[in-house]
């Protein structure tokens, strides 16, 4: 059975891999008591340790936990990182659409530290999920860009429910799909989840403390009024151009990687 595995396609294994999650969401829709983060993690983990074994390989491999100091650091610059994203990105749109906003008096160390718990747990399982086994498996076979869109439209999909019109939902898969090519780059770029994990918390949690239209967030400062309704132009172009400058640096170090293992080889 291992064998048979271990032989078939990459592509068929993350495909049955995949499978199995939907499975887990359909039964999580049912089971409104397990629709939670901690099964879904715990589904993930479950299939990706038992496939690992079929292959030969250990969790280990994945780079999914800190394994020393280094490891910590990168966490620590891909949340910085994600939140200097954000926060350009909601700067951009606060001044296009002439946003007026002002301090949340109601904060408290607690009302803070909760959510960046919550963002942290769920970066990371999102991130096991998507830019774990399925992933890494997909670029030991195939070219980086393949594996990127086999993941980014799964990835996407998790984000849109079937209450969504379809023009919203196709833009939550745009928005979302370019958010997934940047943290596969962070993984391009370590070798580890660390990184991608820190990008996606840093990301999550600014949005919260720094919310870009009424209504949302309810961290630092809240957006009091806005002039004019935002649009796309606001909201996701801005978006879409600070994510496409991060996509071409983190592009560019895994190529200057790249260069610099074939020139040692030579």
């Amino acid at each position: 059975m291992k064998a048979k595995w271990k032989n078939m396609p990459a592509m068929i294994r993350v495909l049955v891999y995949f499978m199995l999650m939907q499975l887990a969401t359909v039964i999580a829709g049912a089971v409104p008591s397990v629709n939670e983060l901690w099964f879904f993690f715990g589904v993930s983990f479950a299939l990706t340790a038992l496939f690992l074994k079929a292959e030969g390989r250990s969790l280990r491999s994945l780079g999914a936990y800190p394994l020393n100091g280094k490891y910590l650091r990168q966490l620590a610059a891909g949340a910085a990182a994600g939140m200097t994203l954000l926060v350009a990105t909601a700067i951009i749109t606060i001044r296009l659409t002439g946003a007026q906003w002002q301090v949340n008096t109601g904060t408290s160390v607690i009302s803070l530290l909760l959510p960046l718990v919550g963002c942290l747990w769920s970066a990371y399982v999102q991130e096991f999920v998507f830019r774990g086994y399925p992933f890494q498996l997909l670029l030991t076979h195939y070219r980086h860009w393949i594996a990127q869109l086999a993941v980014a439209v799964p990835f996407g999909l998790m984000h849109v429910n079937s209450a969504m019109p379809l023009d919203v939902a196709l833009l939550v898969m745009l928005t979302t799909g370019v958010g997934s090519v940047l943290f596969g780059l962070a993984y391009l770029a370590t070798g580890n989840l660390m990184l991608p994990v820190g990008l996606h918390v840093g990301w999550n949690y600014a949005q919260w403390l720094l919310p870009r239209t009424p209504g949302e967030g309810g961290g630092i400062i809240v957006i009091t009024h806005a002039h004019i309704t935002a649009s796309f132009f606001q909201i996701i172009v801005p978006y879409l151009v600070v994510l496409f400058f991060a996509i071409v640096y983190l592009h560019r170090r895994v190529g200057r990687q790249a260069a610099g293992r074939t020139h040692k080889l030579v």
